[in-house]
């Protein structure tokens, strides 16, 4: 019978205090003054950092992610082996990573842990 009682009250609507309401909506427009929380800067951001990096690194990016080209090919068209064309990519994704946390667009992994 307690349980039944329980449902039933469950099941109706609640309704919140106006403050309550106000204080929601203000949070929720907040949001959306960070920078950062469009796609537009997010994107704007990565094509700057992108710019950013040094040539060989800002060509392995490019090939690997834009062009869809793979390491090996990669490797191949810079001469140097597959494992230097790794490094360079995640040194690359490093350093993106590091310009999108400054630009305000990202949170940095420390923060999070």
């Amino acid at each position: 019978m307690v349980m039944a009682h329980h449902r039933k009250r469950s099941s109706l609507p609640q309704f919140l205090d106006h403050h309550v309401l106000m204080e929601v909506d203000r949070q929720f427009e907040s949001i959306n003054r960070h920078d950062g929380d469009t796609w537009e800067e997010k994107i704007s951001a990565l094509k700057y950092c992108i710019d950013a990096l040094p040539e060989n690194s800002r060509e392995a990016v490019c090939s690997r992610y834009l062009d869809g080209m793979t390491i090996n090919e990669i490797a191949d068209r810079s001469g140097v082996t597959v494992e230097a064309c790794k490094k360079r990519l995640q040194r690359a994704r490093v350093m993106l990573s590091d310009c999108m946390v400054r630009k305000g667009v990202m949170v940095s992994t420390a923060t999070i842990q």
